[in-house]
């Protein structure tokens, strides 16, 4: 509110005849401003500085006080200036404190929430056990297959608030004689509408080829030669246009999986707007192994960066993971990220995936060492989540203004690809 000033009236007095107030003494900010010896004991006041402002009054009696009225708070703010405008493009937050700051100063944390490891799995090929198992393992809920309700996996924002784990999907839309495999009759791929749930619950989808062409690999373990640069575009462009037609949520693919590693498709997605390329752990690019150190000199323009395939072996893939632990700090913070395919196995091994006892022993263990559990140093996000903080962390400009009890901060995302 906008106001001059502020009638501040005098305080409530037991109703003892016995007792006779001498005045009535008015505080700001536990600050003496003003008294009045006659009732019905008021006083004006007007703020010097824009700000936040605790009021009270008190009652005298033979230089006693005898009785308090309730503390207030008034913001208070210039009514001759007008309000700063918010520039186009910036995000205003505003922080009221107890008392005017004496020192004060901000940065960007390098991660969201401050986390050391930013944790980003995929799971590959639109595969339906990633909402009938994957979700409710993550997000709460019951697991068909077995009958078993799960609560959650989660870690905490540093606030003591829950966030639960979530992952993305990398999805192509047709096989190879162009029917859709989301339309509900294949019972082995998510259905849009499933697609859409995930969307709407903050899961990742990334674009993985029209229909996952790739040039393959000789006996030598090379790559075929590379198809037509035409055919790569049509891959990239036709399935980003089937998944927006196709789902509610019209959802936009920014992000781009690489089918069965075929390294061709890099230059055609970066130059069909996709934003980042991943590929598979093989590959001679940044990202595997212990994962990427996301300090000032991570670049993310025209981002391909490796992923780590998961293997059905707990020890394994737990000793992996806490690897990137020990080399992970605050001042220097990870990204790792792995990849499989199903995760629903309830009848053994099975190729290019994991069987569920392995997934989740390897998820609960993320989250009771280092989730809400344990240490509470992972982030566990999408990918596509994950590099859009970082460009914002990376290019966002944060200035401030202060005043009297109040931190203005302004977040300008201009220069935010």
């Amino acid at each position: 509110s906008t106001l001059n000033n502020y009638n501040m009236l005098g305080a409530i007095i037991p109703a003892q005849s016995s007792v006779t107030v001498s005045k009535v003494e008015f505080f700001v900010n536990n600050s003496k401003v003003a008294e009045d010896a006659i009732a019905p004991y008021t006083s004006d006041w007007t703020p010097t500085t824009a700000g936040i402002y605790t009021c009270y009054a008190q009652a005298i009696s033979n230089n006693t006080p005898i009785a308090y009225s309730d503390t207030i708070s008034v913001v208070f703010q210039n009514a001759t200036e007008e309000e700063t405008p918010i520039p186009a493009n910036t995000i205003a937050i505003m922080l009221q404190l107890d008392a005017p700051p004496t020192d004060f100063s901000i940065q960007k944390t390098p991660l969201r929430f401050n986390k050391r490891i930013a944790y980003s799995l995929t799971l590959d090929d639109g595969l339906s056990d990633a909402f009938t198992v994957a979700k409710p393992l993550f997000q709460g809920g019951t697991i068909a297959a077995n009958n078993t309700a799960y609560p959650g996996l989660f870690y905490t924002d540093g606030c003591g608030n829950n966030q639960s784990f979530r992952a993305g999907i990398s999805v192509f839309s047709v096989n190879n004689s162009e029917e859709d495999l989301h339309s509900g009759t294949n019972g082995t791929y998510l259905t849009w509408q499933q697609i859409d749930n995930l969307y709407e619950n903050n899961w990742d989808i990334y674009n993985h080829s029209y229909n996952h062409a790739s040039r393959g690999w000789n006996s030598s373990g090379q790559l075929n030669d590379p198809f037509p640069t035409s055919i790569y575009n049509y891959q990239v462009t036709a399935n980003a246009a089937y998944i927006q037609s196709h789902t509610t949520n019209q959802i936009s693919t920014t992000h781009f999986i690489v089918p069965s590693g075929d390294d061709a498709y890099y230059q055609p997605a970066l130059n069909n707007q996709m934003k980042a390329v991943y590929n598979q752990s093989w590959q001679l690019i940044g990202g595997g192994g212990t994962g990427v150190a996301v300090g000032s000199n991570f670049s993310l323009k025209n981002l391909v960066m490796n992923r780590v395939s998961i293997e059905d072996n707990i020890t394994n893939i737990n000793n992996a993971l806490s690897n990137v632990n020990s080399l992970a700090t605050e001042q220097n913070p990870i990204w790792y990220n792995e990849f499989t395919h199903n995760v629903g196995s309830f009848n053994g091994p099975i190729g290019g995936g994991l069987q569920f006892n392995t997934f989740r022993s390897y998820m609960q263990n993320i989250a009771d060492v280092y989730g809400k559990n344990g240490s509470d140093v992972v982030w566990f996000a999408p990918l596509q989540e994950v590099c859009e903080y970082l460009q914002v962390e990376q290019t966002a400009v944060v200035s401030h203004t202060i005043e009297g009890n109040q931190i203005r901060l302004l977040v300008n995302l201009d220069s935010v690809a």
